[in-house]
């Protein structure tokens, strides 16, 4: 839970700051249950003052909201209820102590550090009992799966390399290859990276660049207005009977 009062855009937004990130923009692209982020960061911010990149990258994952986590190599994985995540660096993790819970976690860490390089290749899978079965075989799927990352030199000649190119064969979807210039092509058909709604689901559909979202199951709606600066939860119609 979010503690009463919260403030997000004071804490940590519209940023830079440790969770909303500080510039590195990293390439990032998903198809369904899969997503594969390179990070290589390609200008120095602030450097004038002397702030450069931190050397490493990281992502949450906090052990307490899942009712089992497993590393193995690579990957790590998580399981709530018949949900599964895998996640994989590229660069060795760590699991960093200490920072600010923002969230309630019992304690259990959260902050999933890759040390040593500001460059780094993160893979996200999703899967679920329905697909897999068991967390152990959607485990052992996972770990089978061929990943190889190879360094991309610096193409455009502005003094930084371009991260890895990146070839997943990821058990659901098939083979997946992305790098810092080229497409997103998953079993060998290319997938559009541009001219596509911003979120298209059953519960929201809003196209790039518009700043109100109305998320809804049929029951309840949650409108999101960054340009007038509102959240509101409401239901979708009133309940019978309850006029005056």
């Amino acid at each position: 839970l979010i503690p009463p009062g919260w403030d997000w855009q004071q804490e940590d937004e519209p940023g830079p700051g440790y969770w909303t990130g500080d510039g590195a923009q990293p390439r990032s692209a998903q198809v369904e249950n899969v997503a594969i982020h390179l990070y290589a960061p390609q200008y120095a911010p602030l450097a004038p003052l002397g702030f450069p990149y931190r050397d490493e990258t990281h992502a949450y994952f906090p052990q307490a909201h899942f009712d089992e986590v497993v590393q193995s190599g690579p990957w790590t994985f998580g399981r709530k209820g018949e949900g599964y995540v895998a996640l994989f660096s590229l660069l060795p993790t760590v699991w960093r102590g200490g920072q600010p819970e923002v969230f309630q976690n019992g304690g259990l860490p959260f902050d999933l550090v890759a040390p040593g390089s500001a460059q780094n290749v993160w893979i996200l899978e999703c899967g679920s009992a329905a697909d897999w079965g068991s967390f152990e075989a959607f485990r052992s799927a996972i770990e089978s799966a061929d990943v190889s990352a190879t360094p991309v030199p610096d193409l455009e000649g502005d003094g930084f390399p371009d991260g890895h190119a990146v070839e997943y064969r990821s058990p659901s979807l098939g083979r997946i290859r992305f790098d810092w210039h080229g497409d997103l092509v998953v079993a060998g058909h290319e997938i559009p990276l541009a001219d596509y709604p911003r979120i298209d689901n059953p519960f929201v559909r809003t196209e790039l660049g518009e700043d109100r979202y109305e998320v809804s199951d049929g029951a309840f709606r949650l409108i999101l207005d960054f340009a007038e600066d509102l959240r509101r939860a409401e239901p979708v119609r009133e309940p019978e009977g309850s006029g005056g």
